[in-house]
């Protein structure tokens, strides 16, 4: 499997970025972040230099990155990501889907999961202490809507192992069932 010789992480610093990043390093792939909070801590001991952009947005477009010499994206969506929807975060993931494709110029990959969890997770961390703290625990609207967490783990060697795979592939990825236990990602049923 042949890799990069530096991978650029967007949020390299943030969560869930930090496991991309931990992963990259742990294949001996050199790392850089870009980052609009150039005064958060790099919390790799100095082995992950980071690059300030300026502005938000800039260099992100699927054209400057090939013209720096990106060979792939991989890009975290999430679950229903859509142009149409009425909520902003999901009409922007769907938004940078459809210029990932539409734009044809780099192989890239989409992973869209559901729920991200792991050590400086807030959501899941905060529900569980909910639920040990109140006797009852709201549930919005019926309850059915599907959501399958994923360990930030299991979703980091998910978006390593896309860009190692294939470099010509265009996809999306979407991973319902996680096994932490032996470290790997199942397919969907």
């Amino acid at each position: 499997m042949q890799h990069p010789d530096i991978a650029i992480v967007t949020g390299a610093f943030s969560y869930p970025g930090r496991y991309v990043a931990r992963r990259l390093l742990d294949e001996g792939i050199n790392v850089r972040s870009l980052t609009n909070r150039p005064e958060r801590d790099e919390p790799f001991g100095g082995q992950v230099p980071a690059v300030h952009l300026r502005r938000p947005g800039a260099g992100g477009s699927p054209e400057a990155a090939a013209g720096a010499g990106v060979g792939r994206m991989v890009h975290f969506s999430v679950a229903n990501a859509s142009t149409d929807s009425r909520l902003p975060y999901f009409r922007g993931k769907g938004q940078v889907e459809e210029i990932l494709r539409d734009t044809g110029i780099l192989p890239y990959a989409i992973i869209r999961p559901t729920l991200v969890f792991g050590e400086w997770d807030l959501l899941l961390n905060n529900m569980a202490w909910a639920l040990r703290l109140f006797p009852v625990f709201p549930v919005f609207g019926k309850g059915d809507y599907p959501v399958q967490p994923i360990f930030a783990g299991d979703l980091a060697a998910q978006a390593v192992e896309s860009q190692l795979r294939n470099e010509q592939a265009r996809r999306s990825h979407e991973r319902r069932r996680s096994s932490r236990r032996e470290g790997r990602m199942e397919p969907p049923p």
